[in-house]
This record gives C-alpha cells, structure tokens and sequence, in this order.
C-alpha cells in the first residue's frame, strides 16, 4: 500500500500509514525499554483519541496484548478490568492520564503518550512477534460484573479472513467507526479498514446530526453502527431517500434488526448492501450474516426482525432445548464451536454454564434464542429476556414487535417490576403515541397476559457504552412513581468550592444534560439540588458536576468589574391611574416597537445605515465565525421537507413528516450582528462604517429556566460597527456613554460591568478570563426592587476577530476591528413594566414619545 494514504482520520486530523506505523514504533519503544520483552498485557486508556487506534498497533508491536479501557468510564469499573486483565503498564493519553491518577493502582507503569504534527521518526526496534491473543475485551454478561474474554490470533485470523472473504473491502474504502473501543465490534473497523490499507474515520456523536452530509465529506463507504444508531439517525432526519448514495455496505450488529429500520435505511443508501451481523464477543466480533434483499422480494422476518443468517463457513452451530442438545429443535438457544470460539473467561469461574460438551468437541452457548429458517437464523431475543408472568411463558421480544406496529411508536422496549405475584410487563416507546392509545391498540393483537400494565413515552431510550439500548436503566426507572417533575437529587460539593465557583457550575450544569429540570443551588452547605427526568442517570449526574467542578475550580475566576452604577433608586410615584390598567401583553409590544425607535434614533445618529434581515440565516455564515462550535448549545437548527411527489404524496396519507425531513442549509439567527458581517464579507471599510437593524432572535434556552426576561425568541436592535481600530473603541465608549446617560435620565437602577459571552468548554476559559480582563464587553444590567437583575444591553469591541474570519479589510492592508451596541428589546420592555407600570402616563419621556408615533 502506498504509505502516504490515510489510515486514520479524527476531526480535521489526518494521519498517513507511514504517521501511524512511526508512531506506534515509538510508542513501542517506549513499552519496550519500561517492561522488556515479557509477554504480558497493557491497557491502552483513551477518550477516543488517536491513542485508543494507534495504540492497539503499539501495544502489539511490542509484542504485548492490548486491553481497550475507556478513560470516561468510573474509575471503579476500570479498575476492575485491569486487576482481572493483570495489565502491568498503561498506556495513555491526556485523558487517560487524569483516569489513571483515580485508579489507586499499585505497580502498575503509566506511559504518557505524546504526539503532535512532527511525528517522531522510527524508533531502533522492529515489531516484535505477535502474542497468542490479539486483544483482551470485558463484557457485562447477564451479572453486570466484567468478564474478560481473550480472543487470540487464530480466533482473529479466521474472521479477518471470513470477512475480508465476503465483503471484499478495497484500500479505496472509507470505514466509519462509530463503536467505543472497548464494544468488540470497534475492532471490526480497526483491523478491516487497516488489513486493506483503507481509512478509519472516527465517528462521534455530533455526526448524527447530519449524518448525510458527514458521510458526504468524509468519504465514507462502509457503514458500520448498532442498529439503535438507525433511529438517532431518523430523529435528525437523515433518512431521506437517497441521502447516503456514497455507502457500498451498510452493515448492522450489537442487538436485534427491525425490519422497518433496515428498509429506511436501504432506501437512504441505495447503493449499499444491508447487512446484518450476529455474534457475541465470545465468538470474535461476528459469526453469521444476512444479506437483506431488495426492497418487494420475500424475507422470513419473525416479530419483525431482520434474520442473523447462515454461521460462517468453518462454524457450527446446535440448539439446546431445556439445557440438553436437540437435534430436531426448531427453537431453542444457539451454541457455536469452530475456529472463532474464545478459549473460555480470565477467570474460569465465570466459564460455568457458559459451555456444552457435545460429539467430543466444547460449544459456547450464546445465551440468545434463535429458530431455523431457510435464511439460516431468525433471532427471537436472549434468553434472559424470557420471562413468567401469572404462569405463562413470554417472550419480551414478541411483545415489542407489537408494540412497534403501532402507529406513531418509534421505538419499543418491555422490562418486568417486581416480584412473585407482582411481575408485570412495563413497556417503553419513543415516537409521538399518546401511552393509553397504545396500550389499547396492543390489548386487541395480544392475550392479556401480555399487555403491560403500563406504557411509558420517553424522548430517546437511554444507552449503554456499547451503544445498546440499556434495558437496566430502563428496570430501574420502571419502579421510579410517574411524575411530570421528575425526582429530586442532592449532591454535595467538596471543600474549597466558593460562592463564585457555584455560579459557574450551574451554569455549565444548566446545558450539559437535558434530563435535568431544574438546579438549586445551597451556597453554606455548598449542596446542589438537582430535578431530573431520569433518575436512573443519578450517577451520571453526579460524575458530570465532578466534572464541571474540577474544570471550575482549577481555573482562576476573575470577578465582573463594575465600572458604573445608580446605587439604590426609589420607584417613581405613579400619577393619576385610569381603570382599568391596560393588558400587559399589549403594553409590551407597544413598549418594544417604542425602544426599537428609540435605539434606531441612536445608530442613525452615528450615521448608521439602517437594514432589516429576515430570522433565518445560513448555517455557512456560523460556521465562518465558529459560533457553532463556540456556542452549540443555543443552536436551533431547521428541517425542511423535499420537493419530492412521492414523497408529498406519502405525507398526505400517514402525516409522518419525520421520515423524509432532512436538515435545511439555514438555521434561526442567534443574532442580528452575524447579518451585517456576512453583508460586509470579503470586502474593505473605512475609516468606520456603521449598519443598524432589528431582528427576532433564537437561542435554544433550557424550559425550566424560560420566563419574560429570558426567551427562546426575542427582539434586538443592534449598531455595528467596523473600521479603524481606534474608531471602533471610540464608538463603542460614546454609545455606552450615551446610553447609560439615557439610564440614569430615565429613572432606571442598575450597573455597567464587564462581562463575558455564553462559554461553556472547559478549552475557552482563558478566552472568558482574556474578557474580562480587556473589556471586550460591558453589559448594562437593570435592577429591580425584587433583586431580580437583568442584562438589557450589551457594549463589545471584538477587535479584529470576527473581520478577520468574515475577510473584512481595515483603512490599511489588515483585518479591520469591529464592535457593536446590542439591545434587548423584550428585557428592556419587561423592565420598564416592572419599574413603571403598563400606563404610557407613567413610563418615562424619552419613551412615551416614541410610543406616540
């Protein structure tokens, strides 16, 4: 293969197979000269990085076994896996370095890895001799303890091999890689992609956004995700027919196909083949296949789900019918023997009841319960998810086929409560089914026995690390009592967390999780009180604030600068009050209409051009200025429906916008300011050039904080302003100046200070610290007799930031600076009604006037 092709891609970071085969020879070096020659295993612990792929090649060239291990996943676990797995060393990134220091592990080396754009040269070693295991992965099982599963190279050899048989990868192929590293399928795409010379794209969440358009620009050719990744794809509208023409294999694993699904998804990518795959980590990553036919030819599809298909070639495959062998077995649990069967558990106490000894040869038995067809194999669901209830045997799997069927459901997953004579069926939906028109339509497919006793709408279904759908969590908020509220959680800071600190940690809390409805805050007990909507992440949550904690806390907080202030103003007395008091909603949007002019007055006085811009702009112009990837978090980004007959025609009958939804080029404008510099792009200014407008606004704000003051629409007027660098601050100091003179006049009471925009990552405190510390902001907060404050207007010189990514052109032969004076229409109206009341008699004169045009 050519060694400047690229073996691996993250983000925007590329790195050749000569990069990744020079690094991992480093690396290796380094593992060689800390431990020697042993055999042995170490830990490769990442977030995902480059590390997580590189150092799988690293740990082998050094003649080691890799043991993938999860940086983000609790310390407690990982530390369980690496005592089982008998790692001596871990090799690490900047993530894994910080997990590492929680693991309280003793003996154990920690190699800090280093890269960079010069990648160093080959270190004086040559791979050494393959160990017997290729890698070493833990699996949950049916306990929830780790069970670790050494697949060795002959295991690896034969599916490398089957698979490359079958699928006929090219080095021009382009894999994604959606899997964590330590879900067995990962390795799928490491050493598929690798084998041929092909590329690896890290695949991480935000790609599901817009899948169609990652899988455009990366390149992508095989597709490779659980099948739940179907349905996180389809909420985003990315299932458009021929979305994904790029795709040549679309292959699916993890858990159970539905049919639906798989034909949606042949329809967005035409060109590809759907495949699913079956098999557990035990028997390396995949054992059988089924290739779904063309879209009108006949497939035994059992409760809806897509056949796992024939075992590869060099498997066999028997069913156990009540524990014992049965060659006439129809139904009955799968067991697998062959080349691709692991040698049994690290620990073989875990390999009780995992085996069956049959005609002199050891079966894995799968767990999973399967029926012969002529496809091969139809799964009909594990054989822990068999349950009693009143007697009667069910099949959880049978239930949610029905459950799927039904109009407006989505998704659907059933868990059993309680115990003995209290066992009922509790099923889960996504989708926009109203729970009792479920229930009902289910109770005329099903004996009653098994209808749930109750059905719950959700969002989305929590997942697990592997990407499954995480039936546990799902039990568990089974027993949690129905509440629109959700259920209250208290979590308590440690020492040295400060007034300050509490501040900046509900305020990155506040956008980390959407499952959280409210935050109280107890600064002397240093105690957060959180309300959530899924209890069942209660650990999550609490792992989230240690983590927002440690990010506020080791960085140092300056505080807001107040540079003017009223001091305390009383309330003006009201004159003579008609009966009765006008309808408020109508005040305000007389009050808003009324500033607006009040504003505009202002910029044309600066010799502003006056504009008016519509509430959509295009998503290029945020992503120009990076506000995307700055500010996510106040995005609403917008869908639109194709022109397409077929697909008006379908939409006419079912009312199902969703399926052929597909993610619009524009997006609500998050501010009036972005307008005026796309109008300005690309081009040269003067001395100083002023624009001014109004414009509804959209930020996506968290429900529970939404009231008057703080709305996911509203109404600005901004002055913007570019030019000359001394210009521009001389503008943005007059306006302030005049502004807060109008403030003061008016009867307001309030303060200027410094201030700082929206950041959320841990990465931009030093751009909040570099804010503050040169005034590139100033807001003017209005304060209320209730000690409600508000932001009503905001003074920024930017300097030459944004010119310098829109390419606007100072009076010399460098970016121009740029600033702007931002109004908040909505807050400056709700203020004046709260100070001054809803008659116009009363509001202030500078004000009145305008309302009277």
């Amino acid at each position: 293969m050519s060694s400047d092709r690229v073996a691996l891609r993250i983000g925007t970071r590329s790195w050749t197979y000569t990069e990744v085969h020079e690094q991992a020879l480093a690396w290796a070096g380094v593992l060689l000269r800390l431990r020697g020659e042993r055999a042995g295993r170490v830990a490769v612990l990442a977030d995902r990085s480059e590390v997580s792929y590189v150092g799988l090649l690293a740990v082998l060239y050094a003649g080691a076994t890799p043991v993938p291990v999860h940086a983000a996943h609790p310390a407690e676990r990982n530390r369980t896996v690496m005592l089982a797995a008998g790692v001596d060393t871990l090799l690490v990134d900047a993530a894994g370095a910080k997990a590492a220091a929680e693991l309280g592990l003793t003996g154990v080396a920690v190699v800090r890895t280093t890269t960079g754009d010069a990648v160093p040269g080959p270190a004086p070693i040559r791979p050494r001799p393959a160990p017997d295991e290729a890698y070493v992965l833990f699996t949950s099982g049916s306990t929830g303890n780790p069970k670790g599963v050494p697949i060795s190279q002959k295991n690896m050899d034969h599916f490398v091999s089957t698979a490359q048989e079958r699928f006929a990868f090219t080095r021009d192929d382009v894999f994604s890689q959606t899997f964590d590293p330590t879900f067995d399928l990962a390795m799928f795409d490491v050493f598929m992609a690798w084998s041929v010379g092909a590329t690896l794209v890290m695949t991480a969440a935000p790609a599901f956004g817009n899948l169609p358009r990652f899988v455009r620009r990366q390149g992508i050719t095989v597709w490779f995700s659980v099948p739940s990744a179907i349905a996180t794809v389809r909420r985003f509208g990315g299932l458009s027919p021929a979305s994904m023409p790029g795709l040549r294999w679309s292959l699916f694993c993890g858990e159970a196909l539905p049919e639906p699904d798989a034909r949606q998804w042949q329809a967005a990518a035409p060109g590809s083949a759907v495949v699913n795959l079956y098999g557990p980590t035990e028997l390396t990553i995949a054992c059988s296949a089924f290739q779904l036919p063309p879209p009108g030819e006949d497939v035994t599809c059992v409760d809806g789900i897509v056949p796992v298909g024939h075992l590869f070639d060099g498997l066999e495959g028997l069913l156990l019918r009540d524990g014992a062998v049965s060659a006439e077995a129809v139904d009955g649990e799968l067991c697998v023997t062959g080349p691709q069967m692991f040698p049994g558990y690290l620990d073989p106490v875990d390999d009780a009841g995992r085996f069956v000894d049959h005609g002199g040869r050891r079966w894995y038995r799968t767990g999973d319960l399967v029926r012969r067809i002529p496809e091969g194999f139809a799964y009909l669901g594990r054989t822990d998810h068999q349950v009693k209830i009143r007697g009667y045997r069910i099949e959880l799997q049978a239930v949610e086929a029905v459950l799927r069927r039904q109009e407006g459901v989505a998704e659907a997953a059933t868990v059993v409560r309680g115990t003995g004579e209290d066992r009922e069926l509790v099923a889960f939906v996504t989708g926009t089914a109203a729970p009792h028109d479920v229930q009902e339509s289910v109770r005329t497919a099903l004996p009653d026995y098994m209808v749930p006793a109750e059905v719950r709408t959700l969002a989305a279904f929590p997942h697990n690390a592997s990407g499954k759908t995480d039936r546990r969590a799902l039990a568990d908020l089974a027993t949690v009592p129905r509440s629109d509220e959700g259920q209250r959680l208290t979590y308590a800071l440690p020492d040295g967390v400060g007034p300050a600190h509490m501040v900046q940690i509900v305020d990155r809390l506040t956008y980390s999780s959407e499952t959280v409805r409210g935050i109280g805050a107890d600064v002397g007990s240093r105690r957060l009180h959180i309300t959530t909507a899924r209890p069942w992440e209660q650990s999550q949550i609490g792992a989230l604030i240690g983590e927002i904690t440690a990010e506020v806390t080791s960085a140092r907080l300056l505080p807001e600068q107040v540079v003017r202030t009223t001091g305390p103003r009383s309330i003006p007395s009201a004159g003579h009050r008609r009966a009765p008091a006008p309808d408020p909603a109508a005040r305000r949007t007389v009050l808003v209409r009324a500033l607006d002019r009040l504003f505009r007055s202002i910029g044309l006085a600066y010799g502003a051009v006056d504009r008016g811009y519509p509430p959509m702009i295009r998503r290029e112009v945020m992503e120009r200025c990076a506000y995307l990837t700055t500010f996510p978090q106040n995005a609403y980004l917008v869908a639109e429906f194709p022109h397409d007959r077929d697909a008006l025609a379908e939409v006419r009958v079912n009312g199902d916008l969703s399926a052929h939804s597909r993610l619009s080029p524009y997006m609500l404008s998050p501010a009036v300011c972005f307008h005026c510099y796309a109008e300005l792009a690309d081009g040269p200014v003067g001395a100083l050039h002023v624009l001014t407008a109004r414009g509804e606004c959209f930020r996506h704000e968290v429900p529970w904080r939404v009231d008057e003051r703080r709305l996911p629409a509203f109404a600005m007027r901004e002055i913007v302003f570019a030019g000359a660098a001394e210009r521009v601050e001389e503008t943005r100091n007059q306006l302030m100046d005049e502004v807060w003179d109008l403030f003061c006049a008016m009867g307001y009471q309030g303060r200027v200070q410094t201030a700082t925009d929206p950041f959320y990552f841990a990465d931009d405190a030093t751009l909040r610290q570099f804010q503050l510390l040169a005034a590139v902001k100033y807001e003017l907060v209005v304060e209320e007799q209730d000690g409600t404050i508000s932001a009503i207007a905001s003074f920024n010189n930017v300097r030459d930031s944004l010119c310098r990514r829109f390419g606007i052109t100072g009076p010399g032969t460098g970016s121009a600076h740029s600033g702007c004076a931002a109004f908040g229409l909505d807050r400056w109206a709700e203020a004046t009604l709260t100070r001054f009341g809803p008659h116009r008699d009363d509001w202030p004169d500078e004000i009145a006037r305008f309302a009277d045009e």
